[in-house]
């Protein structure tokens, strides 16, 4: 830990920077060419041997980070052990600390390959450029132009925008943070800001990562473009249901599809918009979070556990998550955030896992979850510090 406390105050001595806002100031940035490829090619490495010093890896690509107001701010490195691919690091140096997430898993994608395969699966003759856009902390972009050079964005939130609707959204996160005024309740440009690949970097762990006896990483974590591709619907909570279906081992004929469509009836989602995803049309719709318990029990009888039972609660403490882990029950978390526009948004996700951790004094507390975006390796959310305006948790005892 010493080791890589003094890799991150040296990297941070260079790259000082005032990250108040994401105001377009000038003095707020210093050039990174001040720093070499082999530089962070050797804070990677070192800073992978502080997680796991068995590992023999080394690094692949460095892709580049943009904010936005596209400026270079850092990187995304690949990690590889030979040739098969072993997560990645991001690195933001508008950040004190500048590892802002990481993965190091076996045969997890870099979070640009990901998403480079996701728009390929649809444009399969479009070069992605080999840059990353970000205009929220965990909200990355690619670009690419199609066979007509017509110029598009992507990102798992979004999909395929256009470079208009993509300034448009770079433009009101800009806007949002320049206006912002401290409420009761802080605002968040995206989901995608309350998930992180691991805990937060330069903390002391001081309960290792624990998971139910249920959670496969084949299982636990469904790739939304399946879902959308075998099924043209898509809302969140009831691809959590079918994680847990599957997690279980009770699939509707053994089938994914059949599984999400018995969950959206037992739920009664209802079908709010139909957007354009992998050049389908796809109904997207929303669950009320009284429904997941009921509408779980519900397609359990009909799969033969007849004896399952819930537990819910509103605004649950991480012991209500911990109990549910420690006792190898599947669980939900549902919740309100309020967005950059002072409107709430929800979501739910599949909770799997959980550890907790310090760092100068501050204990966090981390839920492991599949957050419905990215699909190779489980994200961390920090339940200690996120601002929610109300969450709903269920315990799933199935049998």
């Amino acid at each position: 830990m010493k080791k890589l406390l003094c890799i991150i105050l040296s990297i941070v001595t260079l790259f000082t920077i005032n990250t108040t806002t994401f105001a377009a100031t000038d003095n707020r940035y210093k050039n990174l060419s001040e720093i070499t490829t082999e530089e962070l090619s050797n804070y990677a490495l070192n800073f992978a041997k502080e997680v796991d010093e068995s590992l023999a890896l080394s690094t692949g690509k460095m892709i580049p980070i943009y904010d936005s107001n596209d400026r270079l701010v850092g990187y995304s490195i690949e990690y590889y052990i030979d040739n098969t691919p072993y997560g990645y690091i991001n690195l933001n140096f508008t950040y004190e600390d500048p590892v802002v997430e990481f993965v190091i898993q076996k045969n997890a994608r870099s979070l640009y390959t990901y998403i480079e395969d996701d728009v390929q699966a649809t444009n399969s003759a479009c070069k992605v450029e080999e840059k990353l856009y970000i205009t929220s902390p965990d909200e990355y972009s690619v670009v690419f132009k199609d066979i007509n050079q017509q110029k598009f964005y992507f990102n798992a939130n979004d999909g395929k925008i256009t470079a208009n609707e993509y300034n448009a959204k770079k433009n009101a996160v800009i806007s949002s943070i320049d206006t912002y005024s401290s409420t009761n309740n802080t605002k968040y440009d995206s989901h995608s800001d309350l998930f992180n690949s691991s805990y937060e970097a330069g903390s002391i762990i001081v309960t290792e990562p624990k998971y139910t006896s249920k959670y496969s990483s084949d299982k636990s974590m469904l790739s939304q473009q399946d879902i959308m591709l075998s099924t043209y619907k898509y809302a969140c909570g009831v691809v959590a249901l079918t994680e847990i279906a599957n997690q279980e081992g009770i699939l509707k004929n053994s089938d994914i599809a059949d599984t999400f469509n018995a969950l959206w009836n037992a739920t009664s989602t209802k079908v709010e918009t139909v957007e354009t995803f992998y050049n389908i049309s796809v109904s997207c719709g929303s669950t009320y979070d009284y429904k997941l318990a009921k509408g779980m029990k519900s397609y359990c009888n009909d799969m033969g556990k007849t004896n399952t039972t819930t537990t819910t609660n509103s605004n649950p403490t991480f012991s209500f998550f911990t109990d549910a882990i420690s006792n190898n029950y599947s669980a939900t978390l549902s919740y309100r955030i309020y967005t950059a526009d002072g409107a709430k948004s929800g979501h739910t996700v599949n909770v799997f896992g959980y550890c907790t951790a310090t760092k100068s004094g501050t204990s966090s507390n981390y839920l492991i979850v599949a957050d419905g975006w990215y699909n190779d390796a489980p994200k961390y959310m920090n339940y200690s510090s996120i601002d929610f305006a109300n969450t709903y948790g269920v315990k799933y005892i199935i049998q």
